[in-house]
């Protein structure tokens, strides 16, 4: 039976200022249906054309009995469109729906996109290689455990199906379905996609519980690891079979457990890997030791998620971190000799943030002097603790879900202090204040190695440019 795995366009285009990324989480779902005996296709339309008729045209050719969509909440949209065109053409064929929000809101997203039929609730890989067993043999999908599906009587939702335990026991995403050449920008602010890259996932879920934030609402609210083994043979794999050159490790909080963390950082030495970097970590999950062994064995980048100066905010935001321990990282991974320090942050994190909270977050972006920044505007997510504040209270104007986007347009919601076009204006203003200063312009060149990366560095700094003097305030 074949299955045509299906990742959405993005609304707002191939930006090339932003991250563009392989969809490794359809690789994974891949391999497992691929192991269990079933055809997989992944079609990505992130960075493959896409047309009405020739989107037909492959359905004819594939002959799919299931096509699944993996949609993040500003993508979900142009799935359902997708969909439609799938319902009104092969009305035969099941159209299944994941990703983080209809994981949160699995029976209103049924509701709201009636031409999906079924809805695969958090982590999928056992849900459904499940859904295409019943299928294939013509059974009830209420024998499935983990969806939300539609019948003649309505929507019916079963029991949730547990998180995997053993990650060790899932195949290895299949790369070989995804286009690994063809993406724009970079897979990581100052990792240019002109290196042959991909992301490796050591382990699933996070133990924070941060207002903003969705990634439980798939991976549950705590860490599960792979083995330093499991991890490194797949590390192996990828760079005999397909010869990349760089490796970006997209966990959560990839220092979390310190010990083992070094492990695979040696081990990925060993293995032959000259350049990978840490996509994302907490300050309070690293020590001086953790980041020379980083730096040490090839890690060009660690990326810190910090979110506001403000400690109040902080605190609100359930984030757990203090400004001291923000101070502390940025300063250790400088003196381990770190190429790129990137720290994330929200305009906007808490409802209830001010002027006054915001200054604090410049004032500490100046002192702790990072490579790179992310400056989001908040989202409220489906599913999260901010989204359900901002809508008790009036904050969110619209549920067009295109536009709940953290970048490129003004949020069409507000909070208590701002309102929507200021929400922009600090976020345009917090990123022009940082970037255009000459002195940083003259230390980034300091830092540069070939005529690519000047290249690289040329293109993705005049796109910012270009985003920051446009007013897309619709």
């Amino acid at each position: 039976m074949k299955i045509i795995l299906v990742r959405p366009s993005d609304p707002r285009g191939n930006i090339a200022f932003l991250s563009h990324s392989q969809p490794i989480n359809l690789a994974y779902l891949a391999a497992y249906l691929i192991q269990h005996g079933f055809q997989v296709e992944i079609w990505d339309y992130e960075i493959e054309p896409l047309t009405a008729s020739g989107f037909i045209e492959r359905i004819v050719k594939a002959e799919p009995q299931i096509i699944g969509f993996g949609c993040m909440t500003p993508t979900i949209i142009n799935g359902h469109r997708l969909a439609q065109s799938v319902k009104e053409n092969f009305p035969r064929i099941l159209t299944v729906v994941g990703g983080p929000h209809s994981s949160a809101w699995p029976k209103r997203a049924l509701e709201d996109f009636p031409f999906f039929d079924a809805v695969v609730v958090g982590e999928g890989e056992e849900t459904l290689l499940a859904l295409c067993q019943a299928k294939e043999k013509n059974q009830d999908l209420g024998t499935v455990v983990g969806i939300v599906y539609k019948t003649a009587q309505g929507i019916q939702e079963g029991a949730r199906r547990p998180l995997i335990e053993n990650l060790d026991k899932l195949p290895f995403p299949s790369r070989d379905l995804l286009y690994l050449n063809l993406r724009p920008g970079h897979v990581s602010r100052g990792i240019s996609n002109k290196l042959t890259n991909t992301e490796i996932f050591t382990s699933r879920g996070c133990p924070g519980n941060c207002s903003f934030c969705a990634i439980g609402v798939t991976m549950g609210p705590r860490t599960r690891f792979r083995s330093v083994e499991n991890v490194l043979a797949e590390v192996e794999e990828c760079l005999k079979k397909y010869n990349f050159d760089h490796f970006s490790i997209a966990d959560d909080t990839f220092t979390l457990d310190q010990e083992r963390a070094m492990k695979i950082c040696y081990g990925l030495k060993k293995l032959g890997v000259r350049s990978w970097h840490c996509g994302g970590t907490r300050v309070n999950a690293v020590s001086p030791e953790m980041l020379k062994v980083m730096v040490k064995t090839g890690c060009q980048k660690v990326a810190f998620g910090v979110e506001s100066g403000s400690p109040r905010i902080l605190e609100l935001i359930g984030k757990k971190i203090t400004i001291q321990q923000v101070k502390n990282a940025f300063r250790w991974a400088r003196e381990a000799g770190m190429r790129f320090i990137e720290g994330n942050y929200i305009v906007g994190s808490d409802p209830s943030e001010t002027k006054e909270d915001l200054q604090m977050t410049m004032d500490l972006i100046k002192e702790t002097k990072p490579d790179l920044i992310s400056m989001m505007t908040i989202v409220p997510y489906p599913g999260t603790r901010v989204y359900d504040e901002m809508k008790r209270k009036g904050y969110i104007f619209t549920e067009n879900w295109e536009k709940f986007a953290m970048i490129d347009q003004a949020p069409l919601w507000r909070t208590e202090h701002f309102t929507s076009k200021e929400l922009l204006k600090y976020q345009k203003k917090m990123l022009r204040s940082f970037y255009l200063r000459p002195d940083y312009i003259m230390r980034i060149l300091s830092k540069l190695k070939s005529f690519e990366e000047i290249k690289y560095w040329a293109e993705t700094g005049w796109g910012f440019v270009q985003w920051l003097v446009k007013e897309k305030l619709t």
